[in-house]
């Protein structure tokens, strides 16, 4: 039997040359009745293995019926079932033949194509980044807050640190107003700020959350858990931050994650997409029309918390002290703060605005908030300063006098 090469170069040289079918056959060492049969095939020779008798052979229909009944059913399971039916071969065999044949007993799931209005839908979920970056204290966690517009593919990425609700909170509001609306419907999966929980009968959304898409006014949507295909949309772009932004890039700390972050977000959504072959940002500008407007007063994402003034005039916030002016000492202030900022205040007014520290256990000191800082530059006092005290020596001739004998 001839290969692929020797057809082809028959072929060339009968139809492309004009030579003879016996110069052909002379030319390539070849019999004219095999010259014969490549002239008349239109398709190349394809090498067909013989198959083999196989100890499996004559149980093939019991493997069949039990999988019409358990089509989930393992090889280790079937294998028993085919030992005392007399089989005498491996595991090996029959895996591969399951692979053959299980298609044909379980259903591949199958998704349908889903195409958006603009302002429908946008998807929302976080996602960690596969290495930390340098930190104050050590290596730090980085995640991005990702939200993606269903009609124009649309991305917005917020950095953050962590994780919790004010977070959740403070960067949902900011990709809301980066994106110049809001849509009808919000899609997450199953987020804890999100959802407290969810049954197949009911999905119990967390009453904080209730209160910042109430003020917004979106339907909020929950996916179903373990159903990746609901949330395709923002886990394909989270895939894309990882590998395309995040991979083969050096980081000096968090703030140039964030500087080099908006730089990557602002290309990626001037890129031609692949399927839709036009730029996300271009059709944003029709979705952006049909986005519902933004709320008067945006919602209050600061982390509030009260804290009572220590003696020497210090508030405690995320394990760290911040310097309040002087004259409060053991009142108890409101401490409100966000990524950026904490301030300190008293009957809905600031008395101080401290830059806020991720690090742990700091002191964070304003100067001019009191004395204590020179004091404690001059504690404890050294020899030298300390002032001296007269002390009487006595005379020890009483001693003497006393026991004399």
């Amino acid at each position: 039997m001839i290969g692929v090469q020797q057809w082809a170069e028959i072929r060339r040289l009968y139809f492309a040359q004009g030579w003879k079918k016996r110069a052909i056959a002379r030319h390539l060492g070849l019999q004219r009745r095999t010259v014969d049969r490549a002239l008349a095939s239109d398709e190349p020779p394809r090498y067909q293995r013989t198959s083999r008798p196989s100890c499996l052979d004559e149980h093939k229909p019991q493997i069949r019926s039990l999988l019409q009944r358990f089509p989930k059913l393992s090889a280790v399971r079937i294998l028993e079932e085919l030992r005392a039916a007399g089989y005498g071969g491996q595991v090996t065999i029959l895996r591969e033949y399951l692979r053959q044949i299980r298609p044909e007993f379980v259903a591949t799931p199958a998704f349908q194509r889903t195409v958006y209005l603009p302002g429908a839908i946008a998807q929302i979920d976080w996602g960690k980044m596969p290495t930390p970056v340098p930190g104050p204290d050590g290596w730090e966690e980085v995640w991005a807050f990702c939200l993606a517009l269903g009609f124009s593919k649309l991305l917005y990425v917020g950095w953050s640190r962590r994780i919790r609700m004010s977070d959740f909170f403070r960067h949902h509001r900011r990709a809301l107003e980066a994106i110049g609306g809001v849509p009808q419907t919000c899609v997450y999966d199953n987020l804890k700020p999100v959802v407290v929980r969810h049954t197949r009968v009911q999905v119990l959304f967390a009453p904080a959350f209730l209160g910042f898409s109430g003020l917004y006014g979106f339907a909020p949507h929950a996916c179903t858990p373990h159903a990746a295909h609901e949330k395709g949309t923002v886990e394909r772009p989270i895939g894309y931050v990882k590998g395309n932004f995040w991979a083969g890039r050096d980081f000096v700390d968090f703030a140039d994650v964030v500087r080099q972050g908006a730089d990557w977000v602002a290309r990626a959504n001037q890129r031609r997409h692949a399927r839709l072959r036009i730029r996300p940002v271009d059709l944003w500008q029709e979705e952006r029309a049909h986005l519902l407007a933004l709320p008067r007063m945006p919602f209050d994402t600061d982390e509030v918390v009260f804290a009572r003034v220590s003696k020497d005039g210090f508030v405690r916030f995320d394990t760290n002290d911040y310097s309040v002016p002087p004259g409060f000492a053991g009142q108890l202030l409101e401490i409100r703060a966000d990524d950026q900022t904490v301030a300190v205040r008293r009957a809905g007014n600031d008395l101080v605005r401290h830059r806020r520290s991720f690090r742990k256990y700091q002191t964070i000191v304003v100067p001019a908030h009191q004395n204590l800082a020179d004091y404690r530059a001059q504690w404890p006092p050294r020899p030298e300063v300390l002032p001296s005290i007269p002390v009487e020596e006595p005379d020890l001739q009483v001693y003497d006098q006393l026991v004399a004998p």
